[in-house]
């Protein structure tokens, strides 16, 4: 399964999590379907946990809040945006 997704896969994380549903949940039983209704639950807190994390600091939080509004009003492209972030930092 794994193998297939990772060599026919095209997309990002809701793409692979549309395919690993199909692949487990229709085609398992009915404690798969609870298993993928907790990996996703995990995932979520683990970012949210993450990205908590992440903003420790008062230029942290000025550089995130500078790059969201960069992403949303002038489409900037996110990899120029991690360069100019580890300029600054």
């Amino acid at each position: 399964m794994f193998l297939k997704l990772g060599t026919i896969a095209f997309g990002g994380p809701a793409a692979h999590i549309a395919m690993m549903e199909e692949e487990f949940v229709r085609r398992g039983s009915g404690a798969a379907k609870r298993v993928v209704a907790a990996s996703i639950a995990l995932m979520a807190v683990v970012t949210w946990q993450l990205g908590r994390a992440a903003l420790v600091d008062r230029m942290t939080l000025v550089l995130f809040v500078v790059s969201i509004v960069a992403l949303l009003r002038f489409r900037v492209n996110s990899a120029g945006l991690i360069v100019a972030a580890g300029v600054l930092g």
